[in-house]
């Protein structure tokens, strides 16, 4: 359950599990964050997420506080912050008071909007770093996509990553292999798709979480996304199955096509290449994230708008202006 708040900066009584039973019709009030044991004026925004976690059984409350040790653990500029947690033992419910973002890329995509030169450029690098970031820590993200790349906006847009909830330690995956089906179809490596597939189990790496950077990377700077989730029938029907075969057979490659096109129209030549031979390489074991002084050459020469692409359109207070 999620739920937007204004923050009380100046406290009354309130009572968060009374917040929380009314999130399912409720999706804006006032957060009090001194009842959670947290000082308003540490956090300068004026709204935050609440997201609240029904934990029925022990296992849940373990996942829970994974998730909570793993999002403070890759706690930097471009993973979410988690402003407070906790757990409320009578009710049997964790929550996580998270900063408030504009938006997902997603809302962009679906827009079909994509970038300017100078959005293309922080975006990659920003993105890049963020899952740098969280593999340094011995994480592996695992569900990598659009919907989890949220907007921030201060002096400047930012890109962060959010929802630890399906990671996983590189030690654990040495340790053991699973057959559970983690993350969005669309964003799993051939590799993870064949081992599900064929109900094998299949053991992540961290070249998977960099497979699915790449196709959320194509799909921002295409404005389209590989498997259309509006009209494919396959997502339509929630067909995981022929999801998972296609990706495993390459049946997407004709949407690829009209991706690079399109990329390769908008901008510096070289762009779709180097996103698409580093972070999708048929080498599992050959994926790397693009290096960052590659995009700052690619993108060094500054490009006039063209006339016939639909950009962003996102002023400076963050708010959306006729996107």
């Amino acid at each position: 359950m999620f739920g937007i708040f204004e923050i009380n900066r100046k406290p009354k009584k309130s009572y968060l599990n009374s917040i929380i039973s009314s999130l399912d019709n409720k999706v804006t009030g006032t957060l009090d964050l001194t009842n959670l044991g947290h000082k308003p004026n540490e956090y300068s925004n004026d709204k935050v997420w609440l997201k609240c976690v029904a934990l029925k059984k022990d296992k849940d409350r373990d996942i829970f506080k994974k998730e909570i040790d793993r999002l403070k653990m890759c706690q930097g500029e471009h993973v979410v912050m988690a402003i407070t947690t906790g757990i409320l033992i009578k009710q049997d419910i964790g929550y996580m008071v998270l900063e408030h973002a504009w938006g997902a890329v997603s809302d962009l995509i679906a827009l079909r909007r994509v970038p300017t030169y100078q959005h293309a450029q922080n975006f990659m690098k920003q993105l890049y770093s963020a899952i740098n970031a969280i593999h340094q820590k011995g994480l592996i993200h695992r569900d990598i996509n659009p919907r989890n790349i949220l907007l921030f906006f201060k002096d400047r847009l930012i890109f962060k990553i959010s929802d630890l909830s399906t990671s996983i330690s590189k030690k654990d995956c040495k340790l053991q292999k699973t057959n559970k089906i983690t993350g969005k179809c669309a964003y799993m490596s051939p590799e993870i798709a064949i081992d599900n597939l064929k109900c094998r189990k299949n053991k992540y790496q961290d070249t998977d979480d960099i497979w699915a950077c790449g196709i959320a990377s194509l799909e921002v700077l295409s404005g389209m996304y590989w498997v259309n989730e509006s009209t494919d029938l396959l997502v339509r029907n929630n067909n995981r199955l022929a999801i998972l075969g296609a990706i495993a057979s390459n049946l997407f490659n004709q949407q690829l096509i009209s991706i690079k096109n399109y990329i390769n129209k908008v901008y510096p030549e070289g762009t779709f290449t180097m996103i698409f031979n580093s972070c999708m390489s048929n080498n599992r074991g050959c994926r790397r994230l693009p290096d960052i002084d590659n995009i700052n050459t690619l993108f060094a020469a500054k490009s006039l708008a063209k006339n016939d692409i639909q950009y962003w359109n996102i002023n400076e207070a963050g708010q959306r202006n006729r996107l």
